[in-house]
Formats: structure tokens, sequence, C-alpha cells
């Protein structure tokens, strides 16, 4: 025996000493883990990349958060789930609980999980035992408390109103349960107007002019211009705007021709407003934004503001050509326009010489009363419920066989006038968003009544094989104030159990097929296949109800990953996140690396669930037999994170901030990348840049959300199939002719099936059982061959082609079993009459 293996049979000894009643402490101590120092490192046989400090030698075996001697506690009655997390030895790590310290209905499982469902209440105390490859032993004592539900003190009643502020009487209450969308429409664009301008100022004729000053200081230098000359307010209005802003029209910009007028003469004149000019530049520069949803006002003024500051970036681009001087970089421009619109501006933008600071001329192409204006007017306000249902088109079984590189999740909304609007080909999305189901006050989700166009869409979305998740929606938060911190976990585990409850709803409750009547045949539809948790106008960061508002949202998604993970089939959790809340402003702005996230959400908070939800492997990744990147357990968790224009700057900002962020590490990085699925709203960008973002989405990302328009052109619908297909779904395989046809008519090939085994299940018993039928010879014989061959024929197609039978689950699965069970009756029914001896006529 090796020195190594002496001494780990050393502290193993060590340890069941330590452990005996003998040897045991007192029951007040606390009892502490027999494990090696964190440093320290085992000589054995096999060797390891361990601890620095023992180059060569194998980790010490521990687990994350030793000091930690009491677990969370749980809650009587709700399901409980804390896993602990290894580290060090030679994996894979084996868990056992020593003797039976945990109260009936929880138990530790192998993999260190303590899950379960229990009524006992009281302070459980139960020994862990830890064991590696390398038979590396580690023992500790844990306590539990169960608590049983907490009645709440009643509130004292609140004082009796007396009186109303009047104004309040003239503005509308807000709806509780409404969505807010904000869509740029023709009427806004329209609506841009000159407003009054103030008369020109007087040129100073004794002012010295600056270009000739210029000139001899260092004619052959570039410079960067600090301000533009006069044009920009007479430009033509009738010029139309280049669809490639980079590429402008020559403008005659003179900058030497205009004498300079002092500051201190220039009268105090406030320029936030649009001169004729400027307000027909705008409204070319905000038209292809017309009819583009965005799923907040911070989207939706982060794309007014990339159009007007790209326009601006050209437009000083094009100035500094003309006058041979150097423009402002990239950097800049991303940096100033970051925090053009966010500081208040106390100086006249167009000064007394005609000219504008390259830095004011955002500002000044879109003064921010103007901007504040069309923020305003495209808010929309949408019920949640619908009765309408999406147009779908496609043929044969999905044709989107499998996601190998990337999802693609599409969202339809129900406000969305189906003629009008993007048609829904399953041969495109993974997941099919619908519904939108809000949680009232008391923490209720109500169960749809769908109508006859929606029912028969789930059941088209069922056929092909496209998952179907619904919406948890909130966006009124008004009611946090007067709940305590258990009555928002109360209806926080209220709406995760009637969410579950409401995603297995059988669809046979609202309408029945004959195809469900075959046996093995149908059933299994449900309502939905996951959720998409969207929380909306959330409190601001650092207020009273902030921090309500993280309680509840906390324990909301952490009760559904605990109830959809005891479900008996696979379910896909999704959280919808602003980007602006969890990248720093400064990282977005080009300012700083190293900028403090915003604080609505971190990704250390988001890596956490993700480990709760999935039970990612540990360590790295690479040496493990399974896909790294699928969930070991029933459910998988997406992040479809809303990203703010210019998505050519926000996706590699995404990227850089996951890379860096030390809350991750290895493979644990890689996977998170893969679980991210950048949301951006269709029209926002033109093709090629739409096509270029796709494409970074599948190579750095898992894939795309994409949020339609709601009148959407054919052309614009083709070229959305193309660039997706070209883009995420590249390695696709395609369905042969054959399948697509057995796909399309599949519940009937099932009824011919199903009737030609009869036929032939009849026809062999007949000719077991009477000597008339088998005294007919051998045309019977080989009508039984026919007879049995047609069945096969059909169940193959069936098995090869039939979407149902290849789930592997539910019942899919007992279709599968009971289709082979009869196409192994049917070959019985071959072979018997043909190795049965022949009957001789009497």
């Amino acid at each position: 025996m090796s020195a190594g293996r002496m001494r780990q049979w050393a502290l193993v000894l060590a340890g069941c000493l330590a452990l005996s009643p003998a040897w045991s402490a007192p029951a007040s101590a606390p009892t502490a883990a027999l494990a090696l120092a964190p440093s320290a490192c085992l000589p054995g046989d096999a060797q390891l990349p361990g601890d620095p400090n023992c180059p060569g030698g194998i980790e010490a075996l521990s687990l994350h958060r030793t000091a930690l001697v009491a677990l969370p506690a749980a809650k009587s009655g709700h399901p409980y789930l804390y896993r602990f997390q290894p580290s060090g030895g030679l994996p894979p790590y084996r868990f056992l609980e020593i003797g039976s310290g945990l109260p009936a209905g929880l138990s530790l499982s192998a993999d260190g999980r303590v899950v379960g469902n229990t009524v006992q209440t009281g302070s459980w105390r139960f020994t862990l035992e830890l064991r590696d490859q390398g038979d590396q032993v580690l023992r500790q004592r844990f306590t539990l408390r169960v608590i049983g539900p907490t009645v709440p003190k009643p509130a004292p009643e609140p004082k009796t109103i007396v009186d109303v502020p009047g104004e309040r009487a003239q503005q509308p209450l807000p709806i509780a349960d409404e969505i807010v969308t904000y869509l740029l429409g023709a009427e806004a664009i329209s609506a841009i107007a000159p407003d009054a301008v103030p008369p020109a100022p007087v040129p100073d004729a004794s002012a010295p002019a600056p270009a000739a000053t210029a000139k001899k200081s260092n004619a052959s230098q570039p410079r960067m211009p600090t301000a533009l000359p006069p044009g920009l307010s007479s430009l033509d209005p009738d010029r139309p705007l280049p669809e490639d802003l980079d590429m402008l029209p020559p403008i005659a910009l003179k900058p030497d021709a205009v004498p300079a007028k002092s500051a201190a003469k220039a009268p105090p004149v406030n320029y936030s407003v649009l001169s004729a000019g400027a307000a027909k530049q705008l409204q070319r520069l905000l038209l292809p934004l017309v009819g583009v949803e965005y799923l907040n006002r911070g989207l939706l003024l982060a794309a007014l503001d990339d159009r007007v500051c790209r326009y601006a970036q050209a437009l000083t681009r094009q100035a500094a050509l003309d006058s041979r001087q150097a423009a402002p970089s990239d950097g800049q421009w991303r940096a100033r326009c970051a925090e053009a619109w966010q500081t208040p501006v106390n100086h006249a933008l167009l000064r007394a010489d005609g000219r504008i600071a390259w830095q004011d001329l955002p500002l000044w192409l879109m003064p921010p009363p103007v901007r504040e204006r069309l923020a305003a007017q495209a808010a929309l306000h949408h019920a949640p419920y619908s009765t309408t249902a999406p147009i779908w088109q496609g043929s044969g079984c999905n044709c989107l066989l499998s996601a190998r590189d990337g999802e693609v999740f599409g969202f339809f909304p129900g406000w969305h006038d189906p003629k009008l609007g993007l048609k829904v080909n399953f041969g495109l999305y993974e997941h099919i968003v619908t519904l939108a189901q809000p949680i009232d006050d008391d923490g209720h989700v109500a169960l749809p009544q769908p109508s006859a166009e929606q029912l028969a869409f789930f059941d088209a979305a069922n056929r092909f094989r496209t998952q179907l998740d619904l919406t948890l929606y909130r966006g009124d938060w008004r009611f946090l104030a007067r709940l305590s911190p258990d009555e928002l976990r109360a209806r926080a585990d209220r709406a995760a159990s009637e969410a579950r409850r409401l995603i297995d709803t059988p669809l046979a409750r609202y309408f029945r097929r004959w195809q469900d009547k075959l046996p093995g045949m149908g059933g299994g539809q449900t309502l939905g296949d996951g959720l998409v948790l969207y929380l909306d106008q959330t409190p601001a960061v650092g207020s009273t109800d902030y921090s309500k508002f993280e309680l509840f949202r906390d324990r909301l998604i952490r009760a559904l990953i605990a109830e959809l993970r005891q479900g008996e089939r696979q379910y896909t959790l999704s959280l919808m996140i602003d980007g602006t809340d969890l990248l720093p402003r400064a990282l977005l702005a080009g300012t700083s690396a190293d900028a403090a996230p915003p604080g609505r959400w971190t990704v250390a908070q988001l890596a956490d669930y993700l480990k709760l939800a999935e039970d990612p492997p540990p360590g790295d990744s690479a040496s493990l037999p399974r896909n790294p990147y699928q969930s070991a357990s029933k459910l998988s968790l997406k992040l479809l994170l809303m990203l703010p224009e210019p998505s050519s700057v926000s996706k590699k900002a995404l990227r850089q901030y996951i890379d860096t962020v030390p809350a991750l590490a290895g493979g644990q990085r890689v996977r998170f990348l893969r679980h991210i699925l950048p949301l951006v709203s269709l029209g926002s960008t033109d093709a090629a840049q739409f096509n270029d973002d796709m494409l970074y989405f599948n190579d750095n990302f898992g894939g795309a959300a994409l949020w339609p328009r709601p009148i959407t052109l054919d052309a614009q619908s083709r070229q959305l199939d193309k660039s997706v297909r070209a883009s995420i779904l590249g390695g696709e395989p395609t369905e042969n002719p054959v399948c697509d046809q057995v796909c399309n008519w599949r519940w009937e090939v099932r009824a011919v099936f199903a009737l030609l085994a009869l036929i032939a299940v009849v026809s062999l018993l007949l000719y077991l059982t009477s000597c008339r039928i088998r005294a007919l010879g051998r045309p019977y014989q080989l009508y039984l061959l026919l007879a049995a061959i047609a069945p096969l024929l059909f169940g193959g197609l069936l098995l090869g082609c039939d979407p149902d039978l290849n789930t592997g689950t539910g019942a899919g699965k007992l279709s599968n079993i009971l289709l082979i069970v009869v196409l192994v009756a049917v070959i019985l029914s071959l072979l018997i009459p043909l190795l049965q001896p022949k009957v001789e006529k009497p």
C-alpha cells in the first residue's frame, strides 16, 4: 500500500473515532467538518492538478461553505431544495446520509441535493458523508430547521381618508394588468413641426475671423473641429435621406467663410426648438422606425438616439473631410451619445458665429422636449387577454427537427392583428410565446378561456412539435407597500403553483378530437410547455418599494424552479431582462470596462438560478461525457435579454461583460453565455445589420428572441426566414418529401395502420382456429403475407416520420410501445402460417 493510501485510511479512522459517541463533542458545541485543510494535498498514485501549494497532487476533498452548519430553513408543506457543492478530490462524488436525521419527506440524493416536501416542523440534525473516487471521506453534521406557517400579526386599521387631491380626479387610474409597449406611428412623425425660431443674431464685423489664425498656426496638421459651420438649419427639406447614413450627399459647408462673434455678445436665447429644415430632417431620420414596437420606453429612446447620433456622426465626418480636419473618433461619439440627453444644457446650441459644437449636434437635431414628446406619443396600452390567434403556415412535421446550434424564440402578442402581422412559420421557432397571463395582487394566475381560433393554434403547435410558452406578467407594484415579507412570499409561492397548473392543463379540457379516441395515439397535449416571466415597470433601485419587489421576484423565481422541477415532463423557464438593468451604463458608453452594474440584476444572481434549475456539472465540463449546455434536470432556464440600440455595440458589450465578470469561471462562463438569448425588435435595424446580429448571437450566445412588427409585409417575412435559416438554423436537417406528406396526414395514416393491423390479426385468428380456412392452402397464405406487409409498411412510416412517436416520454412513449407490439404481432402472423405443416385434404 502506498504512503498516500495509508494516509487516507488514517484520516478515515480518525474521522470515525471523532464521530463515535465516546469521542464526540458536547451537544452544545458545533460539529466541525472532518476534512483536510483547503490547501492540503494528497500524494496518491493518481496525479491531478490541484492546489498550487502542492503541484502534481490531489486537492483535499471539501465542501463549499463548510463553515455553515445550518442549512436554509424549510417551510412546512412547501417544496424544498438545497444542493451541496463539493470540490477537490477525484470526481465523481457520492453523497450519503449517515443515520436518519432528516424529517420524513426530505432526503439526501447521491448527487448532494436535499429535496422533498415535509410537514414535520422543528430542528433536525443529520450527518452527511461525501466520498470521491479515491476513497477520500468527508463527514459533517448539519442542522435543518423546518418552520410552520406563520400567522401574520393583524395590522392596525388605517385611518379613514377624508379628502382627495383635486388634480388626481382629472387623471385616469392605472390598470394593474395592462401591458405597455412603445411604437412610433406615422402620426407622431408627421407631428414633428418647426417651432418659433428666434431671429438669427447679427454678426459683429469687428470681430477677427479665426480662419486666418488657424491657417497660420499649423496649416498642414489635421485638427479636430470643435464646431460645425452654418448650413444644418437651412438644409434642403426635400433632399432625401440616404439609406446608408455613412454615405451622405455632398454638403456645401464653408468653415472659414463666416466670421466669428464673441460669445459674450450673443443674446441668451433658448435654442431647444426646431427650424423647418431640422424638422424635415428629423422626420426623414426617424421614418425607418415607424411601425417598430419596443417593449419599454428605454428601448425606444435608445433607438431614437442611435438614429440621430449616427446621422450627426456622419455629418461631422463629412464636414471634417471638406475642411481637411480630423473627425471625432467612434469612441468619442459613443461616449457623447450615451450622455447627450441625460445632462441639462445651459448654453445656446447655435453659437453667434453660426456654428454648432459637434457635441451639441445630436441635441440640435432632436431637442430634449421633442424627444420626450415622441416617447409619450409612442406609448400603447394593451389588455393581456385576447381571443385572436396568429395565422400559421408550413407543411409536414416541424421542419425545425433539433436546435443544434442555437434556439429561436418567437413572440406573437395577442394585440397584433393576425391578418397584418407576422405569420407563424413553425419551421423557424423552437419556442413560440403567445398568451400573457397577469399575476393579480393576491398572487393568483387566472386560467385562460381560449377561443376556438386559439385552441386550433395550440393544436397546430403541438402537431408541429414547437414548444408553446405562456407569459407571466406583472407591471404594477403598488400592492407591495401594504404586504409584509411573509405575505409577499406566500403570494409568490401561490403564483408559482398556479402557473405550473396553468401550463399543465390538458387541451382535452377545452375540446376533444376524434384522434384522441385512438388507443395510445392521442392525448398528452397541454396548454403550454414552458413559462416566460416578464416583470415590467419595476420600482426604482433604492426606493422603499424596491426591496420588497426584489424579495418578491427572488422568491417567485425560486418557487417556479422548484415547482417545474417536480413535473413529469420537460419544461422551459425564461426570464425577460432589460439589458440596461444588467449591463453597466459606462460599458455601453465605452468609457469604462470595470463599471459597477445597475443593481437590478447581477450575473452571480442569474448564475445561482441556473445552478438551481439545471444542476450543471461542477468543474470543467470538457471532461464530462454529456452535453454541458443541456440541462441535467427536467427544467431548462433561458435568459431573454432585451438589447438596446445600437445592437452592434450592445451585443459586444454584453459579451465583454460576461467574459470579465468574476462571478463566473471556466466552463461556467461558457454555459452561462449559451443560456442567453438576446431579444431584438424586428425592423429596428437594416437587413445587413440584422444578419450580422443573428450570426453574432448564434456564435456567442444561445440563439435569439424576436419581437415582430404589428404590420409585416411579405417581403419582410421572407427576409426574416432567409436570415434566420442562414445564420442560426444552417445546420438543421431537412425532411424528405415522404416524411413531409406522412406528417401532414399522420392521423389518417395512423387510422389506416390500425385498420390494417386489425385485419391482419383477425385473419391470423381465423387461420389458426378454422380448418376450412386452413384448407384454402397457398392462396390464403399469400393473402396473409400481403395482410402482414401492409401494416408493416405503414408502421415503419409512422415510426420514422411521426413526431409524436419520437418524444420518448409520456403519450409518445406509450404510443411507441403499442406500435412495436402490434408490429411484432403482425410479423408473427406472417411467420406462423409459413412454418406450420400443411394440412392434406381428406
